[in-house]
């Protein structure tokens, strides 16, 4: 069984981020208020052209895509690396 996406996001900066933390729970609890989960739908869009960045997404399933879009309307997927 998979565990939830707020559990697993937990275990994860519990693990990586916190791990040399004297009190990972203080920090662990304030940072975790700034989270929502959100079930993105396909084909959504979450940043549009133009936009800046005001959130950090944390993907628990599944796969982004980034592409941008020419005059034309062709899509290219953007390359990361």
């Amino acid at each position: 069984m998979r565990p939830a996406p707020t559990e697993f996001l937990s275990r994860i900066l519990r693990e990586k981020v916190f791990q040399n933390s004297p009190n990972p729970g203080d920090a662990l609890a304030e940072l975790s208020r700034m989270f929502v989960q959100k079930r993105c739908s396909r084909k959504e869009i979450l940043v549009h052209a133009g936009e800046k960045w005001s959130r950090i997404y944390f993907i628990h399933k599944g796969l982004i895509r980034l592409f941008y879009t020419d005059l034309k309307g062709r899509e290219f997927n953007k390359s990361v690396g």
